[in-house]
């Protein structure tokens, strides 16, 4: 009989533990996967393949591997407007450059929208305004969602801190949550976020728009 009890508790051990993973999972959906491509050009061609797809499926190429891993992975996720705010500061030409390693946190057209932000309004905020507001999405290193301590303070390339938290209910930075983690670059790899990240002090100011 203690020969049963014990297997029987040590099955609802095991049990109780595969659930919990299952969770974390379901909570924090993860793509993972490797790619030759920068974060700069996944994020081009993301836009640019939702914009010719009009939001078609995406198809895939190489054997069946995605042509983006991006947009394949979140097909109704759009990144127009962040594509064409790195562009105009010159910062997506850095993150296609392989002379470093970068964690970007990417805010989708829908972030930029609840956020009151289009991308008219982004092309008349001015440019040293956007780019410190795009530069408080980004660190510099490669932070997959597994090395996300469970609460710190986290320099960004801005030089202000975002303040990243880490549980089973999956990863959140400031008042965002992560979306779709680790979309694996060359040169580091992008979490996905549900809204736009404002550094301290720092608002949008719509008069200059």
């Amino acid at each position: 009989m203690r020969s049963l009890s014990t297997f029987f508790l040590a099955t609802l051990a095991v049990a109780f533990v595969s659930l919990t993973s299952c969770q974390k999972q379901l909570s924090q959906p993860s793509v993972a996967l490797s790619n030759d491509q920068t974060i700069g050009a996944i994020l081009k061609n993301a836009a640019d393949e939702a914009n010719g797809m009009n939001g078609e499926v995406l198809t895939t190429s190489n054997g069946g591997s995605p042509s983006n891993p991006l947009a394949h992975a979140r097909s109704h996720a759009r990144f127009s407007v962040l594509t064409v705010a790195l562009a105009k500061t010159g910062l997506l030409n850095t993150l296609m450059r392989l002379d470093g390693d970068y964690t970007l946190f990417a805010p989708t057209d829908d972030a930029f929208a609840a956020a009151g932000l289009s991308t008219s309004d982004i092309t008349k905020l001015p440019e040293e305004t956007l780019k410190s507001i795009l530069l408080y999405h980004v660190v510099g290193a490669k932070v997959p969602a597994a090395a996300v301590p469970a609460n710190a303070a986290v320099a960004t390339l801005n030089g202000k801190k975002i303040y990243v938290r880490s549980s089973a209910a999956g990863v959140a930075i400031n008042l965002s949550k992560v979306t779709l983690a680790d979309v694996m670059a060359k040169n580091g790899v992008i979490h996905v976020i549900d809204k736009v990240l404002l550094p301290p002090t720092q608002s949008i100011d719509r008069k200059s728009t």
